[in-house]
């Protein structure tokens, strides 16, 4: 994806959104937009890119949204969408998780191949809009971030503190390919595990030695701050959200 404002070119038809059946046909299309239609026997209904959208439903039109987006990109602030979009406070945090959540689904997809570096970031758990005792238990979460040599990244949560060897495994084997070379920073269960990776691949692990990841790391950082304390259930979204915009600027 190249950037937010792509995102409604990026949403992929892979199977049927009401019965997820992968058996449908084109079926014409309305206003320029491609339709489908479900050849499951039990279902027959139709859709397109638009069904599972962040602006199904909306009473705005598109021009709004893609407005909203364009300010998105430009990293203005909830308020500053809201008045420049002409909608409420509210409606523009509501805007903001559907389009972030859209990102989030897409980006699940990516795989990093080639040479990869990986770095731990951690941050403080921020419990904000929990309701009741798990308000109150704020510990640390772990981050991994990555890059390969194609600017292809992703950033996510791999757990709570403590973490260890398998947690990065895991995030390893479902988004870094499996003849990818990885070069960890630092972290030693970072590094025990892209050691492991490598050795299936008869490769020698080495620590990260260019300034790539640094870089993405201290931008990520910086960029995060700015937000003031995001929710830890809304984290990944964010980290999407910057991965692509790093993605695209690069």
């Amino acid at each position: 994806m190249n950037s937010i404002i792509e995102l409604e070119n990026e949403i992929e038809i892979k199977e049927c959104p009401y019965c997820k059946s992968n058996h449908f046909i084109k079926y014409g299309k309305f206003n320029g937009i491609q339709r489908y239609k479900c050849k499951n026997h039990n279902c027959l209904r139709t859709f397109s890119n638009r069904t599972e959208s962040p602006w199904r439903y909306s009473k705005k039109g598109m021009e709004h949204w893609h407005k909203y987006m364009r300010l998105m990109d430009l990293n203005s602030n909830l308020r500053q969408c809201a008045d420049k979009v002409n909608i409420s406070l509210s409606t523009s945090f509501y805007w903001r998780h559907k389009i972030l959540k859209a990102i989030h689904k897409i980006n699940e997809a990516i795989r990093l191949d080639g040479n990869v570096e990986i770095i731990k970031t951690m941050f403080n758990e921020n419990n904000k809009g929990v309701r009741g005792s798990q308000r109150t238990h704020k510990g640390k979460i772990v981050i991994m971030s990555a890059l390969d040599n194609n600017n292809k990244s992703f950033s996510q949560i791999i757990g709570n503190v403590p973490c260890d060897q398998r947690d990065v495994e895991k995030v390893i084997k479902n988004k870094i390919s499996d003849d990818a070379h990885i070069d960890a920073y630092l972290d030693r269960g970072f590094l025990a595990a892209a050691r492991k990776h490598n050795k299936a691949n008869k490769e020698r692990n080495t620590i990260a030695k260019s300034n790539n990841i640094i870089t993405y790391y201290m931008k990520q950082l910086n960029w995060i701050h700015r937000f003031r304390g995001i929710s830890t259930k809304y984290i990944n979204r964010y980290l999407t959200w910057f991965s692509v915009g790093f993605n695209y600027k690069n």
